[in-house]
Parts: structure tokens; C-alpha cells; sequence
């Protein structure tokens, strides 16, 4: 079984293993605990359960420390559940149904945090609610690569050109301080960046003076948001200025944090690694990696 001990004592160990500090872990177990505690009696109350709580067989993980270990490390090092079972003395179904108990109770700590991103935006209000003072937002669309599907259908639709690989992709929405405010839900590879932001509505509210940042791939934005810094494209038949050249280069150094924040995302071996769970379940890896990059930027700054 693994040495958990020895893991919570060292930095280095802690990084690779859950991908927070030993501080960030214990400010997170408290919370983490109590969301668990109140998703069991909810769970309790919806099967009418009446016998004593504590009652029955001791669960292997035991503890709130284990608890939070055993689903971060999932998510850091996406195991497969046979992996797992080894690493924590279970088996592989048990293994499976404490994935899908305990993603739940760690969104609701990261929410608990407020350091989830925003998925939808239904008006100009409710931007400047939620992101009050922000001026720049850096845009940009990012890929992770999926099994390949048997059915024809599905792996046409999940075929990402630009790749060359079956993906599944998101758009995310960040600060010059690299958190991410906004991600879009997650759509088969296929969609084209502007396509994607077309579709998705909770882009028509933000307000006009906020500059958004772009690179090549959203042309066409500029007609409907005319606040923007986006690097020019080549024209047919034609060089671009030196003049040009430099302003893409300074555009494109300007964009760079939100580069830095998919690369920091993918530290996380669950975007990382070829997605091989159902049930559109890596949309809610991608939202629980997200908030615990704000949560490492909050507990930075």
C-alpha cells in the first residue's frame, strides 16, 4: 500500500503525487471533510437509511486525509483503477465507485473556496458580478486527447485536423494573472475555435470597453466584438510589414499567460494522458483541474 505518510512530509513528493504543497493539501482536508460528511447524509436521507450512522463495515479510506489523497491523486496521476486499487489496498470496482463519490465533494470544496471557474454568463450584470474591474481577457481554445471511437459517426466528429488525433476541447477565458475565469463546456474536437465561440452564448455579455486577447484562430471575432488584439494574418499573395511583424510579436508575448495556464492545467495527467473514462466525465476533470490552478495561484499570491 502506499506510504502516504512519507509522501505528506516531503514538497517534492507532494507536487508530483497530488499536485498541491503539504500547506495547500491541510487547508483543503478540513473542507474536504465536511462536503463529504454532508454528501453522505444526503445520500443517507435519499435512501431513507435509518440504521445508526458508523454502522456497517470501516471503509478502507478511513480518513478525511486518505480521502482527498485517494482523489487527487487519481485526477494528478490518472491511474487506471486496477493502478489504483494496488496504491490503496482495494479492489477496482471499489475503486470506480469512489472516484464518482468523492469528484463530487471535491468540486463542492473548490466551490466552497470560490476558486472554480464560471461555465455560463446570462448578462452584462452578471459579468461584471462575477468579474468586477477585469479589463483584459485572454482567449484561447485548448485540446486533450480521447480513445478513438468504434462508431464511424463519433470518430469523424471527434478528429481533430489541427492535431491529428481524436480530441475532446474546451475554450477558457483568463487575467493577465493567469487565473481562469470562464470555461466553456466540453465539445468533440472537430469545432473550429471561432465556431466554438460563436455557439457560446456567455461570450455576447461582455461589455464593450473589457479588450479581449486572440490569436489566429478566432478571425472573425473583431465583427462582433470590436475590442480586440489579435495577431494579423498574412495576406494572400502578399508579406506581412516589418511594422506587423513586431506588433504580432508583442501580441503574441502579451497572450503568453494563457498559454502558461493550459500548460499548468496539464500537469494533471487526467488532461494529459489519452482520456479513456465515459459519460463526459472529462468535462469535470478539466473544471476540477481548473480550480485547483486558481487554487494554487490564490494560496501563491
Amino acid at each position: 500500500m502506499l506510504n502516504l505518510d512519507r509522501i505528506q512530509k516531503n514538497e517534492r513528493l507532494m507536487r508530483a503525487m497530488f499536485g498541491l504543497s503539504i500547506k495547500q493539501f491541510n487547508e483543503l482536508v478540513d473542507v474536504f471533510d465536511r462536503n463529504y460528511e454532508k454528501a453522505i447524509d444526503a445520500e443517507r436521507a435519499a435512501r431513507g437509511c435509518v440504521r445508526k450512522k458508523g454502522g456497517g463495515q470501516k471503509a478502507r479510506l478511513s480518513t478525511p486525509s486518505l480521502k482527498l489523497s485517494f482523489i487527487l491523486i487519481y485526477l494528478k496521476c490518472y491511474p487506471t483503477y486496477d493502478v489504483q486499487a494496488v496504491l490503496f489496498d482495494l479492489d477496482a470496482g471499489n475503486c470506480c465507485d469512489w472516484v464518482k463519490r468523492l469528484l463530487p465533494v471535491l468540486e463542492s470544496t473548490l466551490g466552497e473556496k470560490q476558486v472554480l471557474p464560471v461555465r455560463k454568463i446570462c448578462s452584462i450584470d452578471e459579468f461584471l458580478q462575477h468579474f468586477p474591474g477585469e479589463k483584459d481577457l485572454l482567449i484561447d481554445a485548448t485540446e486533450r486527447r480521447t480513445q478513438r471511437s468504434s462508431n464511424n459517426k463519433t470518430q469523424r466528429k471527434h478528429f481533430s485536423g489541427k492535431q491529428r488525433a481524436h480530441t475532446r476541447k474546451n475554450i477558457a477565458a483568463s487575467n493577465p494573472e493567469k487565473k481562469i475565469l470562464f470555461l466553456s463546456p466540453t465539445k468533440a474536437g472537430h469545432y473550429h475555435d471561432k465556431k466554438m465561440f460563436d455557439k457560446e452564448t456567455s461570450f455576447r455579455f461582455i461589455p464593450s470597453d473589457c479588450c479581449l486577447w486572440l490569436d489566429k484562430g478566432f478571425q472573425g471575432v473583431q465583427h462582433v466584438h470590436k475590442n480586440i488584439m489579435q495577431p494579423k494574418k498574412k495576406p494572400q499573395n502578399r508579406e506581412l510589414t516589418i511594422e506587423e511583424k513586431e506588433e504580432n510579436k508583442v501580441i503574441s508575448a502579451l497572450r503568453m499567460p494563457i498559454e502558461n495556464v493550459f500548460a499548468g492545467l496539464k500537469r494533471m495527467n487526467c488532461l494529459y494522458d489519452v482520456y479513456r473514462n465515459r459519460n463526459g466525465q472529462d468535462d469535470k476533470f478539466i473544471f476540477l483541474a481548473a480550480g485547483l490552478w486558481n487554487f494554487n495561484l490564490e494560496c501563491r499570491g
